[in-house]
């Protein structure tokens, strides 16, 4: 809440609603006011004309990631800048995908390319995924909508998705629990799941998607290529662990056990052990920093080894002076250029 109690952040969820993120306003006339925000289309912002009304809580901004702009005490200042923005980016809609099995639901989101520059479909389609335990990507706030690497594919044509599959942060402990022993497996099922559900819709054109992650994101891109060859034509593989039994122990055991005590779960969770599955025609950009701390180099040269024994095409870009994630200027610019190329040239 800022210094004159007017503006406030509510952030709240529930089993059946994503985490939501509102900046709500009083209006500064009002001595009381109901705490009930004005209900808002999914577009993260109250309409341009209307004004709130006197003596109830105007929900001035709706959904959005509270740092994405700083707080002051003049709400119409946010909404302001929050409306020049928005008519400059696509604000993803939120799905939601059952498992093939009915037993859960996903939610996800979707950036679909302008219709007017682009057709009305179906289009290529990126998968961006992270996937792993912690982290929940999908929910309404302005951090979605200010994802540039997926309002850039969406600027070429592509439609971009994002599933948060079994296994992800927010859903309880029997859904990130998914994973216990097995990772490596059910995400690729979800991710798949998502890809089918907009090929089924007209949104995504079958044969023409590709995905990408960094991190446990770059192992999820890797794997689904390799396990799911007849879903994903591409995957940009971002520093991937390769093999649970070279990454960090305190991280990997808490959720697989040690390799002596789960041999099968660490074998299929291996991304070099779906090596053979690659078909000809996809592809595979693999990306690393040389001085990466978190997942070492050697993940991916594990990976690569593997690749040139089974005879098996791959491309790479590496960063010498980078560590887990590019941070100078200069390679971010470079990175995004080549991925933004990759795609367009191979997908």
């Amino acid at each position: 809440m800022d210094s004159s109690c007017r503006v406030f952040v509510d952030v709240y969820s529930n089993l059946t609603t994503p985490p939501r993120a509102q900046v709500c306003a009083v209006p500064s006339q009002a001595r009381t006011a109901a705490v009930t925000p004005i209900e808002l289309a999914d577009s993260s912002l109250a309409a341009e004309t209307a004004a709130p009304p006197p003596m109830e809580l105007a929900a001035l901004l709706k959904e959005i990631q509270a740092s994405a702009f700083p707080l002051t005490t003049e709400p119409e200042n946010l909404r302001v800048a929050m409306l020049q923005a928005r008519r400059k980016l696509c604000v993803p809609k939120i799905i939601s995908v059952p498992t093939r099995d009915g037993k859960e639901t996903l939610y996800g989101a979707v950036y679909l390319p302008d219709p007017k520059v682009h057709g009305e479909g179906p289009y290529p389609t990126m998968v961006s995924v992270y996937g792993g335990p912690h982290v929940q990507r999908v929910a309404r706030m302005w951090a979605m909508t200010v994802d540039m690497r997926a309002q850039r594919f969406r600027d070429m044509g592509y439609a971009v998705l994002k599933i948060d599959n079994r296994g992800s942060f927010r859903r309880g402990s029997a859904f990130e629990g998914a994973i216990k022993h097995r990772m490596g497996t059910v995400e690729v099922l979800d991710q798949e799941d998502g890809v089918r559900k907009l090929v089924n819709e007209g949104v995504t054109i079958a044969g023409r998607v590709g995905i990408y992650g960094w991190s446990y994101g770059g192992y999820l891109a890797a794997i689904c290529l390799l396990k799911a060859p007849e879903t994903f034509n591409l995957a940009i593989a971002g520093a991937p662990v390769t093999s649970w039994d070279g990454y960090d122990t305190c991280y990997t055991e808490r959720y697989m056990s040690t390799p002596q005590l789960n041999p099968t779960g660490y074998r299929n969770g291996s991304v070099m052990e779906a090596v053979d599955n690659m078909q000809d025609g996809q592809q595979l950009l693999l990306i690393h920093g040389l001085i990466d701390e978190n997942v070492h180099f050697r993940h991916t040269a594990r990976l690569i080894a593997s690749l040139i024994s089974a005879r098996k095409h791959y491309d790479l870009l590496l960063f010498p002076g980078e560590r887990h994630s590019p941070r100078h200027l200069e390679d971010r610019i470079y990175m995004e250029q080549r991925i933004a190329e990759y795609v367009k040239e191979r997908l």
